[in-house]
């Protein structure tokens, strides 16, 4: 999901963890914390036994991908999360 408040510059330190590996794949972070190419992401993943879907917090409506029901208590101030842009 999408955290509320992570600052970009926290992006170098994400990189750092990548090592060589964002190298490999063609991957760059910027001085401005910019990746290219451009429409990249990155993130931390990981497994969980609790079930979770970003869908739950996002305010678009009428998202083509929706998977869950948006739910207002969850949402904070989440808008959406690009898959159905």
């Amino acid at each position: 999901g999408s955290l509320e408040g992570w600052r970009i510059a926290e992006q170098k330190k994400l990189f750092a963890l990548f090592g060589a590996s964002a190298d490999r794949i063609g991957v760059s972070l910027a001085d401005s914390m910019l990746m290219r190419p451009l429409k990249s992401l990155s993130g931390i993943l990981f497994s969980s036994s609790e079930g979770f879907i970003n869908c739950s917090r996002c305010m678009r409506a009428y998202c083509p991908a929706r998977r869950a029901p948006f739910n207002g208590e969850e949402s904070g101030a989440l808008g959406g999360c690009g898959r159905g842009a």
